[in-house]
This record gives C-alpha cells, sequence and structure tokens, in this order.
C-alpha cells in the first residue's frame, strides 16, 4: 500500500512540475518583434502569389530568374536543386510542377545555359523563355 501511495505521490510531483510556467525573463524589444511580423506578412504574400499562379504561370517565373550565360552552378544556386536531369554534352534539367515540367538545357563545353523553356504536358505545348541560338524569346511554341 506504501508503494502504491508513494508512486502516486512521485506522479503527481512529476505532472505538476511538468505544468508550471517558467517566468519570461526576456525583455520585449520592439525591433526584433517589428522584424518577426514583417517576415511573416512578407511569406504570407508569396504563399498567396503562388496559390493564385498557374503550374505554367510559376515556372515560367522560375525561369525568368535565369539569364543567359549563367552557369550550370549558378542556375542550382539561384532556383534550387532540378528534379530531373538527361543528356550527355548538352543536358537538360527538369523543375517540375504539376504537368508542367522548366526545361533548362546546358551546354558543358561552354558551360552555360543554352535554353531555358516550360513544358506543358496538357497541352503539349511548349513556352520559350530564353535561346541563345534565337532573336525570339518569350515565344509560345506546338
Amino acid at each position: 500500500m506504501k508503494k502504491i501511495i508513494s508512486l502516486i505521490f512521485i506522479g503527481a510531483v512529476i505532472a505538476f512540475t511538468g505544468c508550471a510556467e517558467e517566468p519570461n525573463t526576456a525583455e520585449p524589444n520592439s525591433d526584433d518583434e517589428t522584424m518577426v511580423i514583417e517576415t511573416t506578412n512578407e511569406d504570407r504574400t508569396e504563399n498567396r502569389t503562388d496559390i493564385n499562379m498557374s503550374d505554367e504561370e510559376y515556372l515560367i517565373n522560375l525561369g525568368k530568374q535565369l539569364e543567359p550565360g549563367m552557369t550550370y552552378m549558378d542556375v542550382i544556386d539561384k532556383i534550387g536543386e532540378p528534379d530531373s536531369r538527361n543528356g550527355s554534352g548538352v543536358t537538360w534539367v527538369g523543375y517540375h510542377r504539376g504537368d508542367c515540367v522548366l526545361c533548362v538545357y546546358h551546354q558543358a563545353y561552354y558551360d552555360e545555359v543554352s535554353r531555358v523553356e516550360i513544358y506543358n504536358a496538357i497541352t503539349g505545348k511548349t513556352t520559350e523563355i530564353y535561346d541563345m541560338y534565337s532573336k525570339n524569346t518569350q515565344s509560345e511554341n506546338n
């Protein structure tokens, strides 16, 4: 009986100790609080924008961040690791979102991006963002 009462007492002490509030010893700093609020609002704005964009529009905006003459590593630094890779000599990496793919073609010999395009699997259309061999950019092909 004494063991059961002792266990109940120890359990109660542990339970009540875990529920105790710790005093807030840090003084509030209005600059830090403002920064947190601004960052949170900024993050919410980005998320709302992403929700309102189609997959193709999102990838087009991502592709527009790439510039002529960028190296493969510049692309990864700018928009992140690709979802797929293929080829040799002229390789392409893909960034997938829904039924669309942002294709970034890279010439290994020159170490530069040669073409950036979006392929929409539903419509079968390709939207060219950049092609080093073409004067047309931002065009849509069938």
